[in-house]
Formats: structure tokens, sequence, C-alpha cells
């Protein structure tokens, strides 16, 4: 799910995790790089980190590892190491563009809840994440809202082999 923040600031959000960091005693360490992983005999997780920028190199055993690298490729590396198949990552939480100059007058317009169904010719079943409800809201050059992008990232992967860009 997704969360909107009363205090409608990220620092909220930076607050509460640092809260939980100094809580629980967890040691955080900055200006290092995971270069390599991999799992020790007794289960726990051996990582090669290096000192930014282009310094010494240490070996370390821990025993979680959290891979939060987002889109970052060496994210994708360590998992690898570790087994993890990869899926080729393509762009999600998208707006649609619609070339029709009839949006423009209604730019702005918002709904507050519809149903919004994708439907591609290279589709030839029922899949139900690709129907959404929810808020909706027409831009100057497509659709926009909470409906549009959750049906985007639920159908990105199809969006994607069907060309659209």
């Amino acid at each position: 799910g997704r969360a909107f923040l009363v205090s409608n600031s990220s620092s909220t959000v930076i607050d509460c995790l640092m809260s939980e960091v100094n809580q629980r005693g967890v040691s955080m360490q900055t200006k290092k790089n995971v270069t390599a992983v991999s799992v020790s005999s007794g289960g726990k997780f051996l990582l090669e980190i290096k000192q930014l920028p282009a310094g010494s190199t240490e070996h370390v055993e821990v025993d979680y590892l959290l891979i939060a690298s987002g889109s970052n490729r060496q994210g994708y590396e360590l998992a690898s190491q570790l087994g993890h198949s990869i899926v080729e990552p393509m762009p999600s939480l998208f707006t649609f563009k619609i070339e029709d100059l009839r949006l423009r007058e209604l730019s702005g317009v918002t709904f507050p809840k519809v149903k919004v169904r994708l439907k591609l010719d290279s589709l030839q079943k029922n899949i139900p994440q690709l129907t959404q409800v929810g808020p909706m809201l027409v831009t100057h050059w497509g659709l926009s809202g909470p409906a549009i992008l959750r049906l985007s990232a639920w159908g990105a992967r199809f969006l994607f082999s069907s060309g659209y860009k």
C-alpha cells in the first residue's frame, strides 16, 4: 500500500526510522560500499565492504542483510550473488499519455471514484489487477491519479511488451 503523511514532510519517515534504529541498537555505517556478499556455513552473511572514497576493504559477518538499493544495479548484483534470479526492471508507476486535444479543456478535473481497465490487443486473458478503482486526475496530456498509477504498476510489463512509451 501507500501512505500519505499527515505532516506532509518526508523527514517524518526519517525520524521514525532513526527512532527505531536507536531504540533497537542498530549499528549504522555510512560512506561504505558493499561490493560482495555470500552466506557462511553457519548461515550468517559475509560482506565485503569498501570504504569510500576508494579506501580499504574489510570483511564483516552479519546476522541479517537487507538489500534496499532501489533501481541501482549494484543491488541486483548482490542479490544474484545470493542465488536470487532477477527479473529485468522496467518503468512503473507512470501516468498515461493520451494525445487528444479535448483533454486540455478538462485539465485539472478530478474524479473521486472511477473504474479504469487496461485493455490491450496482446492480452487474451482477463487479469483482475488490470482493473482499478479510485481517484483519477485529467491532465493536459493524459490521465493520472491513484487509480491510473496502480493500473500502470500492475500493467507495466504488458504495456512494455506492447510497445507503450
